[in-house]
């Protein structure tokens, strides 16, 4: 079901930094033509969401466990795999990126806009990235930098149910500023 473990032993990251891409880990879904992620740490309900947006918005899940992520003179573009982690989804499809929720398992459905600096670190977190190598990292934070000042990143704090699919479809806006 995870055929993650070839590409981690292969260094898959390093491969990607090469051609200027990021590893993220998240959950990525096509809501109408627009790339939608959903992060959070492992076991925290991205994939989840990403089901329940199938299930109630006619999203599909691309990839349930993580997207590659590219800077590109139109905006940002977010790219399927066609491997898959540990939810057994993916597609090796690419989207225009429009929007990252941070999810955060709650009993309550809210979304709010996270700071620049919540939005930095809940990126960066989710970077696979090679700590060892002070270039990789050096572009790592400019990255995650630029992409929080340029696509909207909120926090969804969620319950696992059709509230929090009607609660973040409330707050999407497509544009290319984030504010």
């Amino acid at each position: 079901k995870n055929s993650f473990g070839i590409f981690n032993a292969a260094g898959f990251e390093r491969i990607l930094f090469q051609f200027g891409k990021f590893l993220f880990h998240c959950a990525y879904v096509d809501y109408k033509g627009h790339g939608v992620l959903f992060s959070a740490p492992s076991g925290g309900g991205k994939t989840t969401q990403g089901l329940l947006w199938e299930q109630y918005a006619g999203a599909e899940m691309i990839n349930g466990d993580r997207a590659v992520l590219e800077k590109t003179k139109d905006g940002y573009l977010c790219h399927g795999l066609p491997i898959a982690g540990s939810s057994g989804v993916f597609t090796n499809r690419s989207l225009p990126l429009s929007i990252i929720f941070r999810v955060q398992k709650s009993d309550v459905n809210r979304v709010s806009v996270m700071t620049d600096e919540e939005a930095f670190q809940a990126v960066f977190s989710e970077l696979t990235i090679n700590l060892w190598n002070d270039r990789f990292k050096l572009a790592a934070v400019e990255f995650a930098m630029r992409l929080c000042q340029e696509i909207p990143v909120y926090r969804l704090e969620c319950r696992m149910d059709e509230g929090a699919v009607d609660t973040a479809l409330r707050e999407l806006k497509f544009s290319k500023k984030k504010r």
